[in-house]
This record gives structure tokens, C-alpha cells and sequence, in this order.
């Protein structure tokens, strides 16, 4: 390091070679002269000390003050260490750990899912058209295809009908929601549908969820919920009509239980003797994808890959490289 002083950089003393590039578009992008880092240097700090919060000003890359701070000093010490200044719009991006771009993968795949959900939107004022009619599932491919195009649109599957998800397919449970209990429930759900740990989400609030990494005082709150009856259990209570989602995260398994209230007297003591009935397909576990090693070496380097061609208003192609 070459240590240099306060006096000798504002009196031009030091010898100081700025690289900026031309035609830079915006002020921030312009690199500071050390004299220009000493000067926004001793204005951050005078700003802070009229905030009053010398000593406990914490760093926030939209506080103008402690950017020019933070970016003055950051280049007067790459000075020192002989390291290569950046400009306010690097330090913005480094320090609040921003990438900039302007046109990304990300950007093209939001600006698709705008246009199908326009589509969707003008299907419903449409009178005899599916939501869905005319929607694409489209793919960003990473090489021009056809006539150059880069994107290729494929129609939409149709739903399964045996998904819980997309489908028609769910489990009917009938009981009596004022005397069944939430811990009879999750009895149920282990006994006859095969969950190991179960976790149960009701209106998006989980009303009981077991398993490592809990808290003690979810732990309580959970293990309490068991003993309410469903129509007294958190979440407005799990009434006739009502649908649970339940997940077992230890085997990948997810579905919804559809609630159907019937009084205690209408069960069938022969048939029904523990005054619950289960209709419907049993759930069944995802299947594990084993991925080979060829796999994961084939789709580490297409993470590491991230081009992409453009092709302007001149039908002239080109490539971005993204550096993230």
C-alpha cells in the first residue's frame, strides 16, 4: 500500500489517472477523481453528523448520503492498494448486490406470462371460452430455431384428471365436525392415508405442522390445536365444505382433503364404527427422479452458460452475455 494524504490529493499533488469510457449515459457511471472522492467524502460525513447519526448510520443502498459515502471511501482505500476505482452505479450494485440488466431471460419469461394472463383475462368476458383457449406454454430456447425465432410456444397439456392439483380428483372425508377432534384427524392421516408427519394448512394457515426445527412455543401451540374439535380449530374452523391441503415434506407428498359434515347418529356402527368415511383414490407418493452424473454435469454447464441472441429491428443477430 501507498499511503496518501488529505493535503497533497487536494492540492493536485498526486498523480491521478481516471480510465472513464465514453459517452457514459449516466452521471453515477462516471468514475471520481480522488479529489472529487475527498470532496463527496467530507460532505457524506457532514450530511450524516446533521442527521445526527454519526457512529449509527447503517448502510442502505437507496440512501443517497451513504452511497457517496461508501463509494468515496471505497476508492480512496483502492487507491491506497493500488486496486481499480468503480463508479456509484458499480458500488450500488456490489454493496446492495444488485445485477443490472436490461434485457434478461427473466425479463422475457415475465413480459410471456403477462401476455397469457391477458389472454385469460379476455377469454372470461368471452361467453363460451375455457379460460385457458388460445394460452401457449412457450420455451426460451438458448440457439435460434426455424426462421431464427427464440421463442417456441407448444399448446397447454390437459388437466389430469387424477391430479389433486389441476384435476378432479380429491378425498372426501365425512365426519362430524362439532365432536371430531384434529388429533382423530391426523390419526386418519397416518392410519389410512399413509402420512408420516403430516402438516395441516388451512385457509394458507398452518393449523398443524410437526417435525425437527420447530419452536417450543410452536411446538405447544401445535400439540393444543390438537385437542379443539375441527369446527373449533384455528383458521375459522374446519366446517362442512371445507378444504384442507395436507403435505408430508419426508416422502413428497401433497394433496387436498374435501370436509363433509354428517351428524354422529347417521354413521353406520357396522361399517362406520370409528364415525368417519374416506371416498375417493388413496394418495400416492411422487416417484424420485434418479438423475445420473452425465445429468448433473450436462446441467451444471447449462447454468454456467447463460447466452442469449437477440435479434434487432435489422433482422441483425447478436449476443448478450449476462454476467451474473
Amino acid at each position: 500500500p501507498e499511503p496518501v494524504s488529505f493535503e497533497s490529493i487536494m492540492n493536485n499533488k498526486v498523480t491521478d489517472i481516471v480510465k472513464n469510457e465514453q459517452n457514459v449515459a449516466m452521471a453515477d457511471q462516471k468514475i471520481w477523481t480522488l479529489k472529487e472522492c475527498c470532496q463527496v467524502f467530507c460532505d457524506s460525513v457532514v450530511n450524516m453528523w446533521r442527521r445526527g447519526n454519526i457512529g449509527a448510520c447503517e448502510f442502505d443502498k437507496d440512501d443517497a448520503i451513504a452511497l457517496d459515502f461508501v463509494t468515496a471511501a471505497s476508492n480512496l482505500r483502492s487507491h491506497v492498494f493500488n486496486i481499480e476505482r468503480k463508479s456509484k452505479f458499480d458500488v450500488k450494485g456490489i454493496a446492495g448486490n444488485i445485477i443490472h440488466a436490461i434485457a434478461t431471460t427473466n425479463a422475457i419469461v415475465a413480459g410471456l406470462q403477462v401476455l397469457e394472463a391477458i389472454k385469460v383475462l379476455r377469454n372470461k368476458k368471452q361467453d363460451g371460452r375455457k379460460l385457458t383457449d388460445g394460452c401457449k406454454f412457450t420455451w426460451v430456447v438458448r440457439k435460434p430455431i426455424g426462421s431464427g425465432n427464440l421463442l417456441q410456444p407448444s399448446p397447454l397439456e390437459q388437466p389430469n384428471p387424477n391430479c389433486y392439483s389441476c384435476g378432479k380428483g380429491s378425498i372426501t372425508l365425512t365426519v362430524d365436525c362439532k365432536k371430531f377432534k384434529l388429533e382423530d384427524l391426523v390419526d386418519v392421516l397416518r392410519k389410512n392415508l399413509g402420512v408420516n408427519t403430516p402438516s395441516i394448512m388451512l385457509n394458507s394457515s398452518e393449523i398443524y405442522l410437526e417435525g425437527e426445527g420447530l419452536e417450543d412455543d410452536e411446538v405447544e401451540f401445535f400439540k393444543s390445536n390438537l385437542l379443539k374439535t375441527l369446527e373449533d380449530a384455528p383458521a375459522g374452523g374446519i366446517k362442512d365444505g371445507s378444504i384442507i391441503e395436507i403435505e408430508d415434506f419426508t416422502q413428497d407428498l401433497q394433496f387436498q382433503i374435501v370436509i363433509q359434515h354428517r351428524d354422529s347418529s347417521e354413521f353406520d356402527k357396522d361399517t362406520e364404527p370409528d364415525n368417519f368415511k374416506i371416498s375417493g383414490d388413496a394418495p400416492k407418493v411422487k416417484e424420485k427422479k434418479v438423475v445420473t452424473e452425465e445429468v448433473k454435469t450436462i446441467k451444471k454447464r447449462q447454468r454456467e452458460e447463460d447466452d442469449l441472441e437477440i435479434i434487432d429491428n435489422n433482422n441483425k443477430k447478436s449476443k448478450i452475455i449476462e454476467v451474473l
